[in-house]
């Protein structure tokens, strides 16, 4: 009974198992190539799109039905993929080739027939912000117009804008009161209507900080708008930008309540999650300027709750090493202002000079008309040697007003922007143990003619006035040559003098992926006299006979690989000193980004 009864269970599983098989090898998933002619961009990518999303429909089904699918399927798929481009009778020829269960090629030819176009465009704006300039502006330059083909994506994204402007205005009550597409197949015309009734202006409430690590009244300070003014969400945008832009937050969520409104007052919730107290870092590089260069930092972000902090940077390598501390304090726009109180203490041994730098600096940061201006004072100790001359010693009150303007599309690898700065600086008997006023300016520049050349320009001007350029501390002298001066020189081997001049052009073009060929010629010098450079010169008193034109601008040209790494370009050069040919060709890198 018992063999009988496992017989019987067996034969019904075995049953069971060959349907499932049957059914299983019945039905596959299907491999669809298809081939579109007759048509053009953009209409024909969106019918490939179309035809691929819908082939998952036709997975797991048997032969007969997968044939049958297709045969109805696609003609219609392409007919609804063209429509939004204005075609709304096409012909459609499609050819199918089966060549194994589950593998189709299928050859589409569109005669996509003649287009839809728009007869009439018709735009009414109402409510109290219907006389938006915007608003206005918009409506002249509508990019639907009359006689254009019909196309619905335009229209979806006119009407989304049109909409924005409204919204981002302040008028977040603004809706459509009509907003249709007409279309009459028989005379291939369409009428686009829209109707949008602003809604009243709603203004902002009050702002609330949600957290509990600093003073509300300092948090305050970045917000650049009262309660009662115009509502615009390019504001709080600016919000959002400057918390985040702060290094005092890990997390910064702004919130308008619109459902909260009160006589049009929008209130604002900002949800702020404090980052951690301390942040380190360490770095390390190499630059033929220089040689193996490493950092360490550590910045104290909340040592008050008015955003006072501290940062310390220690920066090591042969030619050039660093300790820099500074105390911050937050201005009454920290966006943009600060007062610093600072310490810094710095060795350099360029080529054969030496020096040693002690400052105390007090100071003042803000934006003046775009331009990132400093304003400071310094006491700066300074023994130091310039060309193997006896050392000296130094003691300056040293006021300096720096100014700085940038613009760039993208910071590690910019196509386009520029960096222009200034500065000036000085010291007199009154204040320590030499007078002199120092001017520096350089620019630089990025234009990209296309999408696979930049060239680079850039420009230094530096002047020292002074009776005797020796009493000029090494940490203050104008220099020229090196990877980012004149290339195919020694860094700073051209110098001191009192007066700077370097101009350099850089062509660079790609070549594979991120790699990239370079061209470039440098120009300049650091001389005592421009029209008699042979007069003064550090470490050679008097007068030098037989001048050659060389000495007022040495010249360095060559070429290069480049490589765009994330963290920047790194850039491998060998460049040839035109004017000392005796010298060799020198072999340079630099990393890091040009702006």
């Amino acid at each position: 009974m018992l063999r009988t009864i496992l017989r019987t269970q067996c034969n019904i599983f075995c049953c069971l198992l060959l349907a499932v098989s049957v059914t299983a090898f019945g039905k596959t998933n299907v491999n669809i190539k298809y081939k579109v002619s007759g048509i053009g961009e953009p209409a024909l990518t969106n019918v490939q799109d179309r035809l691929k999303v819908s082939q998952k429909n036709l997975a797991n089904l048997s032969k007969e039905q997968m044939r049958e699918k297709i045969q109805q399927q696609v003609p219609e798929e392409v007919k609804r993929a063209l429509e939004p481009f204005g075609y709304f009778h096409p012909e459609v020829v499609a050819h199918y080739h089966h060549l194994s269960a589950d593998k189709w090629n299928i050859s589409i030819h569109i005669k996509p027939g003649p287009a839809v176009r728009v007869s009439d465009v018709t735009i009414e704006i109402t409510g109290p912000g219907a006389n938006l300039p915007e608003l206005q502006q918009y409506i002249k330059q509508f990019p639907i117009k009359k006689g254009d083909v019909l196309n619905t994506a335009d229209y979806d994204d006119a009407k989304k804008n049109l909409f924005a402007m409204a919204y981002n205005a302040g008028y977040i009550g603004a809706n459509y009161k009509k907003s249709r597409i007409f279309v009459d197949r028989k005379n291939q015309t369409a009428k686009v209507v829209l109707h949008l009734d602003t809604g009243l202006q709603y203004y902002f409430g009050t702002v609330r900080f949600q957290q509990t690590m600093f003073d509300p009244d300092f948090l305050q300070r970045y917000v650049r708008f009262k309660p009662g003014e115009p509502y615009t969400t390019e504001k709080l945008m600016q919000l959002n930008k400057a918390l985040n832009s702060t290094d005092y937050f890990s997390n910064v969520s702004v919130h308008p309540l619109e459902k909260q409104t009160h006589n049009q007052q929008v209130p604002i919730d900002v949800n702020l999650t404090p980052s951690k107290g301390q942040k380190y870092t360490f770095g390390a590089g190499f630059g033929t300027d220089t040689g193996p260069r490493g950092q360490v930092g550590i910045h104290w972000r909340h040592l008050t709750s008015t955003g006072q902090n501290f940062q310390a940077f220690l920066q090591a390598s042969r030619i050039e090493s660093s300790l820099n501390a500074h105390y911050y304090i937050p201005g009454k726009n920290p966006i943009t202002d600060r007062t610093f109180i600072g310490a810094t203490y710095s060795t350099e041994s360029p080529n054969t000079s030496h020096g040693e730098t002690g400052a105390f600096s007090v100071g003042h940061q803000f934006v003046f008309h775009h331009w990132k201006t400093s304003l400071s004072m310094a006491f700066q100790h300074d023994h130091y040697s310039l060309r193997d001359l006896p050392y000296r010693t130094t003691n300056l009150g040293l006021p300096r007003l720096t100014l700085l303007r940038t613009h760039v599309d993208d910071i590690i690898f910019p196509r386009h922007g520029f960096l222009t700065d200034f500065e000036l600086r000085g010291s007199s008997r009154a204040f320590g143990s030499t007078s002199f006023i120092q001017g520096i300016s350089s620019g630089k520049w990025i234009i990209s003619p296309n999408e696979n050349s930049r060239l680079l320009m850039r420009t230094k001007l530096g002047m020292t006035g002074v009776d005797n350029l020796e009493r000029v501390p090494l940490s203050l002298q104008l220099f020229a040559g090196g990877s980012q001066s004149i290339r195919g020189y020694d860094y700073k081997q051209l110098g001191p003098g009192k007066y700077l001049y370097v101009a350099s052009t850089e062509y660079q073009h790609k070549l594979y992926k991120n790699i990239w060929g370079t061209a470039f010629v440098d120009a300049g010098n650091a001389v005592n006299n421009i029209r008699h450079p042979e007069r003064g010169l550090i470490g050679k008193p008097g007068k030098l006979a037989n001048v050659h034109p060389t000495d007022i601008a040495k010249v360095g040209a060559g070429l290069g690989l480049m490589y765009v790494s994330p963290i920047g370009p790194l850039e491998l050069t060998f460049a040839d000193p035109l004017t000392d040919r005796k010298r060799g060709l020198a072999i340079q890198f630099t990393m890091g980004a040009n702006l």
